[in-house]
Order: C-alpha cells, then structure tokens, then sequence
C-alpha cells in the first residue's frame, strides 16, 4: 500500500473521489475511505516522552509541534514553538497559555498571555463590523451569553452589558453613560445617569 506519483509519497489504498496527485509540491498522503491517521508515537511506560512534528529549512529547528508526557502524571500539554522558542501551550486542563508556560491561575484561567514587555490582547474586526468579548456559563447556549464588552464602529463607543442588555456606554467624546445610550447634553455632561425609577 505504498505508492508514488509525481511529488506524492502516498500510504494506503486510493480511495473513491480522492484528490488527485500534486505535481507542484513534495507531500506525503495517507490515503484512507473515512477516518484517516498520522500518528507520532512514544513510550508509555510512566517516563517523560514526547512527539514532535518539526518544520527546518537550511537550519534546524524553525518550528514545531510537540505533545510531551508522562502518562497522566500532570504534565500533558501541546507546546507550538517558532523560531527555537516555544511561544503557545495547550496544557493538560485545556488551558491555553501564550508566551508563557506558567500558569496564572492553577484553577481558574483559561487563557494566559505573557511578555517580558508590554501584553495586549487585540480583537480585530472588519472595517464596517464590530469587535466583541462574551461572557457564559455552563448553561448558556451557543448564541447565549451573560455579559459582554463590544466596541460598535460605525458610532465609535464602547458598550458595556449584562443579561444581553448594555448597561454602560463609553462614547467618542469620553462621556460615560451608565442606564441610558442617550447624553443628557451633548456639549457638557461627562457622566450621565439614568433609570426608570431613583436616581
């Protein structure tokens, strides 16, 4: 079951309606009917192992992809590394730990950025959309959140919300308003509150 065509080392039968060969670029195939592996095995005999998947051009070690082991003694985790350093790790809770490979929280974070500089996490949308944050819990529902933070572009504010409804506003002009989207005045107030009943 190995075969060759042009660029293409292939392992296994060719299945129904598979691609055809690549003539431009160097590939191996493994060819499968329905569920189809590459698997990168390790010793599993309670010693730290690993599996690494690596990327070189003239020079070694450019980048790669790295499950390490020691069967679940705590420390599984997939580590992605560039340029010789590892810059992204998926550890064995599933938190996600970037620049880093200590975690902030050993209970509680999900997301770990970290750098020897300044740290940002940047949310990029198109041109004419909006750029969200959601909050949810275990019983929301895929399009269901509890709270979120949304810069809206086309007006150029920053909302604020809980139970999907906005209860802060930070518009262009830094002026915040807290139960209202409307400014008391659009020349004066830097702080507008507002509520059905007192205020």
């Amino acid at each position: 079951n190995l075969h060759t065509t042009n660029n293409e080392l292939a392992i296994g039968d060719n299945p129904a309606s598979a691609a055809a060969p690549n003539a431009t670029y160097d590939g191996l195939v493994v060819d499968g009917s329905a569920g189809t592996w590459i698997n990168i095995r390790s010793r599993g005999d309670g010693n730290v192992a690993y599996g690494r998947l690596a990327f070189s051009d003239d020079t070694r070690g450019r980048g790669h992809i790295e499950y390490r082991h020691k069967d679940g003694s705590g420390d599984d985790w997939m580590g992605f590394q560039t340029a010789g350093s590892e810059r992204l790790r998926i550890d064995s809770t599933g938190r996600l730990l970037i620049g880093t490979t200590t975690e902030g929280n050993e209970s509680a974070d999900e997301l770990t950025v970290a750098s020897s500089g300044n740290t940002g996490i940047t949310i990029r949308s198109g041109t004419t959309s909006n750029a969200s944050l959601f909050f949810s819990d275990a019983t929301s529902g895929a399009d269901e959140y509890r709270g979120f933070v949304q810069y809206i572009q086309s007006d150029d504010v920053l909302k604020f919300g809980t139970a999907t409804n906005e209860r802060l506003r930070i518009d262009s002009a830094g002026r915040v308003l807290i139960g209202t989207t409307t400014e008391g005045s659009a020349n004066g107030d830097d702080l507008t509150i507002a509520t059905t009943g007192n205020t």
